[in-house]
């Protein structure tokens, strides 16, 4: 094995173990909006079957629109229009990072942090 190949092997068994260790939902899209990766807390935390999403398959929406899971997370939260909105603000801005708390309809709140994927050269990614 090359040396490239093992730290790509490496790699990708570090983020899949962070994603399953984290206690926090993870989602990340594209500037197109598409999910690239998420963890299974995003679902747990929301209350969410991903068999309940359109366009899931096998408990996964990579290479899906964000657009259904946004639509059954708004479902969840205390202030849907507000919640949209940030969400929308954050697409259209790249440079914007975000923290804020989420309160939910089951009377929990979440905390969201937000930021942008830059590639090289400062190219927008997508956001995390």
């Amino acid at each position: 094995m090359s040396d490239v190949q093992s730290r790509r092997e490496f790699q990708d068994s570090l983020v899949a173990a962070i994603y399953a260790a984290s206690p926090d939902a993870i989602l990340v899209v594209n500037e197109d909006g598409i999910v690239v990766s998420h963890n299974d807390q995003m679902f747990d935390i929301f209350g969410i079957s991903p068999d309940d999403i359109p366009g899931s398959q096998d408990g996964s929406l990579l290479g899906k629109a964000d657009a259904p899971l946004l639509a059954s997370v708004v479902t969840r939260v205390g202030d849907p229009e507000g919640f949209v909105r940030r969400v929308k603000e954050l697409y259209a801005n790249p440079l914007l990072e975000d923290y804020c708390e989420i309160p939910l309809r089951d009377g929990r709140t979440l905390e969201r942090h937000s930021r942008a994927l830059w590639g090289p050269e400062r190219r927008y990614l997508g956001r995390v």
